[in-house]
């Protein structure tokens, strides 16, 4: 970073600090929890039924406010955007190679969904109730809901906006959500996994969510680590205060990563009062290590200015040394040559719109002195359409340079997107990108993006297709999910995990989960057989089992029909995996005769089997 630097203070849990000298700050393990031991889990959850409306003095009020002001409008920045339409790329996408339905929805809203998967290939899985456990295969091994996990904390508030981290050092997960809404319940809890089995031992700590006693609690977290650290980013917010006055700055816990996993004490530094020209900066973004957490001392934070209409101002900070040495948290910015700006919400069926909330950085990785760093955005020439803004910070460690890209498509509007490594080589820096699409035809999903470093971008290579838009919440705006889940294997190079949202047939959240490899590693898999369906016991007196193979992942629809063609019963419209697949139903609301079972894909027929009824 330059040297020219502002240089800020940062305020510790009770005593004023009058120098630049850091002081450490110890949590005792506040408890210990085994997920699999758990037996009483009510997964208690209180949602609030009202979408984000233009009326009041709330943050998200302002937002909406600030978007009609905008909405059709066309925004012009200082310099001319450059930008990536889908279906103009030579870039391949990649490889989708197996997949899988993730955590259940239980009423959580939004469906924010971050994801981790250990090197032996466990995976933590988290949305904004729940935790699931599954292994490489997609088989389940367990899931806990986010009030039962933290319970042995005592806690009585609600618990949300989960975050989850796995640590290929050593071989650990870390685990962190939201506990409360008002400075006397606000606290951040954070789990390090005792072993490597998420469904073991978590040791529990609860950092104070108002650790000045300024009346404030702490929303939104973001997480990273290094070799040695763990770092956690939120925003004091005011009690019962509207934003415009209730935002009282953003902040950065630094943890030791060594005293969590071993159930210790752990130091702690608080930074705050992260100010540039007298303001508050909004929402820090961790920089996560690409190819494996980073062996450095220091740690790099990112932001912006994200409810601006369209701005170029990134600002670049460094937390320099570890809590061992003598940090300093350094603060610069940089100009973009591509303007970002405020996102408009992006429209699904029947002119229902899914919130994208505001411009501010999701997620960042750096990889061979380069940052990638990505967020929701504005499209210039496209009023109406949401879309990725990805950038790019060369030189890191030098006289750093920046360069952004919007990504947009003409149809599709586009949001949250997570970033991850993905380079054959160890001096590249080739990267996934997913993001959730919707459009007013296209049903609320997510796909993956390729970034091949020096040829640009893949088309969107989606996951699974929504089997129906999200209408959840009253009036006219849904949540879409504030964030998605992606992390490189860190031991299988040029593969990478996504975690994100599709909408149900049911109108509701679900999330899918998915394994992708680098379009330039070529699949070595057999070809898949022309698809075939089996049923037995055929003919049925009460129940029929029938196994169907799928050449690819679609939108699929099983149905019964009778010998004139009619539709007897559809039983499932939903996504359908490749491969082999078992589906099972009782005849006995049948009458005896033959009928055919239907397997379709895509609007299209794969499978059709003659099914006898004889009771």
């Amino acid at each position: 970073m330059k040297k020219y630097a502002l240089l800020i203070g940062f305020c510790l849990l009770t005593l004023p600090l009058l120098s630049q000298q850091s002081q450490k700050y110890v949590f005792p393990r506040s408890a210990t929890v085994t997920p699999s031991e758990i037996e009483e889990d009510y997964k208690p959850l209180l949602r609030r039924l009202e979408a984000p409306s233009p009326d009041g003095e709330s943050y998200r009020a302002f937002i909406q406010r600030r978007k009609l002001e905008l909405e059709g409008k066309e925004r012009t920045g200082n310099a001319a955007a450059s930008g990536k339409t889908s279906g103009t790329s030579a870039v391949d996408a990649p490889n989708l190679i197996h997949d899988f339905r993730g955590n259940t929805y239980i009423n959580g809203v939004p469906n924010d969904n971050d994801f981790a998967i250990s090197d032996g290939g466990l995976m933590v899985s988290v949305i904004n109730s729940n935790m699931f456990y599954f292994d490489s295969t997609g088989n389940t091994l367990g899931d806990i809901s986010l009030d039962a996990w933290s319970a042995p904390l005592g806690l009585q508030a609600q618990t949300y906006d989960p975050r989850a981290v796995y640590d290929p050092i050593h071989d650990r997960f870390i685990v962190v959500c939201l506990n409360g809404t008002l400075d006397s319940t606000s606290f951040i809890i954070v789990g390090f996994s005792q072993t490597n089995d998420p469904t073991a031992g978590w040791n529990l700590y609860a950092l104070p969510g108002d650790p000045n006693n300024e009346s404030v609690w702490t929303d939104y977290p973001i997480i990273a680590i290094t070799e040695h650290e763990f770092f956690v980013t939120g925003n004091f917010i005011r009690n019962n205060e509207p934003w415009q006055t209730g935002f009282a700055g953003s902040i950065c816990w630094q943890v030791r990563l060594e005293e969590g996993y071993n159930g210790d004490s752990i130091q702690t530094r608080l930074w705050d009062n992260v100010t540039f020209g007298g303001n508050f900066i909004r929402n820090l973004c961790v920089v996560q290590g690409g190819s494996r957490p980073s062996s450095a001392t220091n740690m790099y934070l990112l932001s912006n200015r994200n409810f601006d209409a369209v701005n170029d101002t990134v600002f670049f900070m460094e937390i320099t040394d570890t809590l061992n040495g003598n940090p300093q948290f350094l603060i610069d910015y940089l100009l973009t040559p591509t303007p970002y700006g405020l996102p408009p919400d992006a429209t699904q069926r029947f002119n229902t719109k899914l919130a994208t909330n505001d411009g501010r950085w999701l997620d960042a990785m750096i990889e061979n002195d380069k940052i990638q760093f990505a967020g929701n955005s504005y499209v210039p020439g496209l009023p109406s359409q949401s879309g990725i803004y990805h950038g790019i910070i060369d030189n890191v460690s030098g006289t750093p340079t920046i360069t952004g890209t919007i990504i947009s498509d003409s149809t599709l509007n586009y949001g949250y997107p997570a970033l991850a490594w993905c380079d054959l080589s160890p001096t590249g820096n080739d990267a996934m990108i997913v993001a959730n699409y919707a459009s007013p035809t296209d049903n609320p999903s997510h796909g993956v993006i390729f970034y091949d470093e020096g040829q640009g971008y893949s088309d969107l290579e989606v996951t699974l297709p929504g089997a129906g838009y999200i209408n959840v919440l009253s009036g006219n705006v849904e949540r879409w999910g504030d964030y998605s889940g992606l992390q490189p294997r860190y031991n299988e190079v040029g593969k990478v995990w996504s975690a994100a949202t599709f909408g149900r047939s049911t109108f509701t959240y679900g999330t899918w989960i998915g394994e992708w490899t680098s379009p330039f590693i070529v699949s070595q898999d057999a070809p898949r057989p022309t698809p075939q369906v089996q049923a037995f016991p055929n003919p049925s007196q009460d129940f029929v089992k029938v196994q169907f193979e799928m050449d690819r992942l679609a939108f699929g629809e099983i149905r019964l029909v009778n010998l004139n063609g009619q539709v007897v019963k559809t039983f499932i419209r939903d996504g359908l995996r490749s491969g082999l697949n078992e589906f099972v139903f009782s005849t006995e609301p049948l009458e005896n005769g033959i009928y055919f079972l239907e397997v379709l894909a895509d609007g299209e027929s794969m499978a059709r089997k003659k099914i006898v009824v004889a009771h």
